[in-house]
């Protein structure tokens, strides 16, 4: 089966027979797989995490800690013993649905969180690194080579959410590791970071719920191809992105989405995020044509937000192949009154179109 990213027992429920029974889940790169006891070698059945959709339930049923996933033709559903397990599941299944949306099939390292020398000796453990050592130890010339990111992350990746570790100074590391893939190159690219701060410190960086108002572009353009040789649309990689991110999100936040061609169409006033299904229906109504007016489109989505309170966060993601604005000045202006509203707005380039130019021009927005 591989490596082994988290394990554990679950009930689940029958497909054909409604009986619950206890079986041993072990997730591995993008499958879930179940057995009759750990003891097992062979599962009794699988999942596919690579259209699948997850959703937690605060009752199902008269049980609790219930959560579901849904592949294109089967709904699975699953019991942790407590909160805690269920947010933990939910958690490393949704990033391997992540991982699989976004073609990446490395593998995650977790449970590095009691002290440095663990993360020292794990890391010393990665191909290349005890060679690389012996070498120097040897009086050798050691081959940089054998480092790269081939060495250190192939066989394993850290945890998407990062980890913590208590220092007896009074100060706690953080690290976290990402990885996305390059729409030109389609290669993955990795992301590691590291931060030191107080204890304490910490909680005062979690976020408030946040408004999230997705701005799709649709027009005649957005059915350009990815990239050369690409079979996907620029459209088709816009709602994939836009599924990532909802993904993301938590049950506290909420999301809208404006779809824009010459016209703006609200599909999706602003909800509470649960099932991606309200998301992919909406989307798959629509029908790319015509030009593009991001500036009404932008103002439409800012009018979606309510005013903006101490515990919530608004923002704005925009999704666009346009490599110029014509009324750019409008633009700008818009864009600086709902900065000065606490309205954060992110805008995304979608493929090769999105030119240096443009994103020179947007920059200098103030």
């Amino acid at each position: 089966m591989g490596f082994e990213v988290k394990g554990g027992n679950l009930n689940k429920e029958g497909h054909v027979v409604k009986n619950w029974k206890t079986r041993w889940f072990a997730l591995s790169g993008g499958l879930l797989f179940y057995f009759k006891s750990s003891n097992e070698t062979r599962p009794k059945g699988q999942i596919g995490l690579d259209n699948a959709t997850i959703e937690e339930h605060n009752d199902y049923e008269g049980r609790t800690f219930v959560f579901t996933i849904h592949t294109l033709d089967k709904m699975f559903v699953i019991q942790a013993a407590s909160a805690n397990e269920k947010d933990d599941w939910i958690r490393a299944i949704k990033e391997g649905i992540l991982m699989q949306r976004t073609g990446h099939r490395g593998k995650m390292l977790s449970s590095i969180t009691k002290s440095t020398d663990q993360i020292r000796r794990t890391i010393e453990r990665q191909r290349g690194l005890e060679s690389y050592r012996s070498k120097i130890e040897r009086g050798g010339e050691p081959d940089p080579s054998e480092i790269t990111y081939e060495g250190l992350l192939r066989e394993y990746t850290f945890d998407m959410h990062g980890h913590s570790i208590s220092l007896d100074s009074g100060f706690f590391v953080e690290y976290a590791i990402g990885t996305s893939v390059n729409p030109t190159t389609t290669e993955t690219d990795h992301f590691l970071a590291i931060s030191l701060a107080p204890q304490g410190w910490k909680a005062s960086l979690e976020r408030p719920p946040l408004n999230m108002v997705f701005v799709l572009e649709a027009s005649e353009q957005m059915k350009r191809l990815l990239a050369p040789g690409s079979s996907q649309t620029l459209f088709d990689f816009s709602k994939n992105t836009l599924l990532r991110i909802l993904t993301q999100l938590r049950e506290e936040d909420s999301f809208a989405l404006v779809v824009f061609d010459h016209e703006v169409r609200v599909l999706i006033e602003l909800e509470r995020v649960g099932s991606s299904e309200t998301l992919k229906e909406a989307m798959a109504e629509v029908k790319c044509q015509g030009g593009s007016d991001m500036t009404t489109a932008l103002s439409v989505a800012s009018s979606l937000l309510p005013p903006i309170t101490k515990n919530e966060e608004h923002r704005i993601v925009i999704l666009t192949c346009q490599k110029e604005i014509p009324n750019l000045e409008d633009f700008g202006f818009l864009a600086n009154r709902i900065s000065e509203k606490k309205k954060y707005l992110t805008i995304l380039g979608m493929g090769i179109l999105f030119e240096n130019s443009f994103s020179q021009k947007i920059s200098q927005i103030r």
